[in-house]
């Protein structure tokens, strides 16, 4: 019998059932388009229970989606003290470091080091993510990208490649190539 929605939120939290309330109420809002009523309650549930992961990678979500990246960037970092190895905390960990190198990149006001020193931030929350799910795609095509801010071609084209034998129906980004597999 499948279990609800609800069901792996509780059995990986064993979350009250206020938690679940506000838990799915937020979902809902979220899923609604609208994030900032949805940020009130995730703030709700991480100060009902701290200590939830979840809650705070939700928080982090929705506070993104509203064009609050610095606190997105806070809520999945103590998140990430809450629970290290948590595989959807460390894949946004590593998109918002992507996305940041990308900016700097694009500015034009940023050294190549300083870029690259984001890029390695994001490749490593992008590799703790695939030891925990090798065979997740979209990780291995966001750590290609950053891969290729850091200029190491090799692995990029590595991750790009996984990622597109993984999901077929990702596109090959404009002015990439993928190396052929060595024997």
């Amino acid at each position: 019998m499948p279990h609800s929605t609800q069901e792996p939120y509780r059995l990986v939290i064993n979350a009250t059932p206020e938690e679940e309330e506000l838990h799915a109420t937020a979902r809902g809002l979220a899923q609604a388009g609208k994030h900032a009523e949805a940020c009130d309650l995730f703030e709700e549930l991480v100060a009902l229970n701290p200590d939830n992961p979840m809650s705070w990678n939700s928080l982090g979500n929705e506070y993104e989606a509203t064009g609050h990246t610095d606190k997105a960037w806070l809520a999945l970092k103590r998140g990430h003290e809450v629970d290290p190895a948590f595989p959807s905390i460390l894949y946004n960990l590593g998109n918002l470091a992507l996305d940041r190198c990308v900016k700097l990149h694009n500015t034009g006001l940023s050294s190549k080091a300083d870029i690259q020193k984001m890029a390695v931030e994001a490749i490593g929350y992008f590799n703790d993510c695939l030891n925990r799910h090798p065979d997740y795609a979209e990780c291995h095509y966001n750590i290609a990208s950053a891969h290729r801010m850091n200029q190491d071609a090799h692995r990029a084209s590595a991750h790009m490649t996984k990622a597109l034998k993984l999901n077929p129906a990702f596109e090959l980004p404009p002015g990439w190539r993928t190396e052929k597999a060595r024997t």
